[in-house]
Protein backbone atom coordinates (compact mmCIF):
# COMPACT_ATOMS: atom_id res chain seq x y z
CA UNK A 1 0.00 0.00 0.00
CA UNK A 2 1.50 3.67 -0.87
CA UNK A 3 0.29 6.07 1.40
CA UNK A 4 -0.61 9.72 -0.43
CA UNK A 5 -1.47 13.54 0.86
CA UNK A 6 -3.12 15.01 -1.46
CA UNK A 7 -3.90 19.28 -0.42
CA UNK A 8 -3.88 20.46 -3.93
CA UNK A 9 -3.59 19.75 -7.86
CA UNK A 10 -0.18 19.94 -8.01
CA UNK A 11 0.53 17.45 -5.44
CA UNK A 12 -2.21 15.02 -6.49
CA UNK A 13 -0.52 15.15 -10.33
CA UNK A 14 2.87 14.06 -8.81
CA UNK A 15 1.32 11.62 -6.79
CA UNK A 16 -0.26 10.36 -10.07
CA UNK A 17 3.00 9.85 -11.44
CA UNK A 18 4.30 7.88 -8.17
CA UNK A 19 1.77 5.27 -8.20
CA UNK A 20 2.40 4.93 -12.21
CA UNK A 21 5.96 4.20 -11.49
CA UNK A 22 5.36 2.07 -8.28
CA UNK A 23 2.27 0.08 -9.35
CA UNK A 24 1.51 -0.14 -5.43
CA UNK A 25 -1.58 -2.90 -5.15
CA UNK A 26 -3.92 -0.50 -2.83
CA UNK A 27 -3.49 3.27 -2.15
CA UNK A 28 -3.96 5.23 0.91
CA UNK A 29 -5.61 8.83 -0.58
CA UNK A 30 -5.55 11.20 2.21
CA UNK A 31 -7.73 13.39 3.23
CA UNK A 32 -10.80 10.98 2.68
CA UNK A 33 -12.43 13.86 1.40
CA UNK A 34 -10.40 15.03 -1.38
CA UNK A 35 -11.35 11.53 -3.19
CA UNK A 36 -14.25 13.32 -4.88
CA UNK A 37 -12.74 15.75 -6.08
CA UNK A 38 -10.52 14.41 -8.22
CA UNK A 39 -11.21 13.55 -11.89
CA UNK A 40 -13.08 10.34 -12.14
CA UNK A 41 -10.81 9.22 -15.16
CA UNK A 42 -7.81 9.40 -13.00
CA UNK A 43 -9.65 7.04 -10.24
CA UNK A 44 -10.38 4.39 -12.58
CA UNK A 45 -6.43 4.49 -13.46
CA UNK A 46 -5.57 4.00 -9.84
CA UNK A 47 -5.56 0.50 -8.14
CA UNK A 48 -8.11 0.19 -4.91
CA UNK A 49 -7.85 2.96 -2.80
CA UNK A 50 -8.13 3.10 0.70
CA UNK A 51 -9.81 6.48 2.13
CA UNK A 52 -8.28 8.38 4.97
CA UNK A 53 -8.18 11.09 7.27
CA UNK A 54 -10.86 13.41 8.02
CA UNK A 55 -13.32 10.63 8.72
CA UNK A 56 -15.77 10.98 11.27
CA UNK A 57 -19.13 9.75 10.75
CA UNK A 58 -21.25 7.69 8.26
CA UNK A 59 -21.99 10.00 5.69
CA UNK A 60 -18.38 10.52 4.89
CA UNK A 61 -17.67 6.78 4.97
CA UNK A 62 -20.89 7.03 2.32
CA UNK A 63 -19.04 9.54 0.54
CA UNK A 64 -16.22 8.18 0.23
CA UNK A 65 -17.11 4.60 -0.93
CA UNK A 66 -19.61 6.55 -3.76
CA UNK A 67 -16.30 8.35 -4.75
CA UNK A 68 -14.56 4.95 -5.63
CA UNK A 69 -13.17 4.00 -2.40
CA UNK A 70 -12.58 0.57 -1.90
CA UNK A 71 -12.59 0.86 2.13
CA UNK A 72 -12.16 3.70 4.31
CA UNK A 73 -10.08 3.68 7.76
CA UNK A 74 -10.64 5.77 10.27
CA UNK A 75 -8.95 6.50 13.90
CA UNK A 76 -12.37 6.86 15.52
CA UNK A 77 -13.28 3.28 17.15
CA UNK A 78 -17.29 3.98 16.73
CA UNK A 79 -16.90 3.62 13.09
CA UNK A 80 -14.85 0.64 12.97
CA UNK A 81 -17.65 -1.83 12.90
CA UNK A 82 -20.31 0.58 11.47
CA UNK A 83 -23.02 -1.85 9.30
CA UNK A 84 -23.09 0.18 6.48
CA UNK A 85 -26.20 -1.33 4.33
CA UNK A 86 -26.20 -1.46 0.56
CA UNK A 87 -29.39 -0.01 0.21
Amino acid sequence: MQKIFVTDRSTWLRSLHALEQSEPDYVQLMPAPMLAMLPQADRQRLPPIVASGFVSNEAQIRAALASGATAVSSSDSALWNLPLSTK
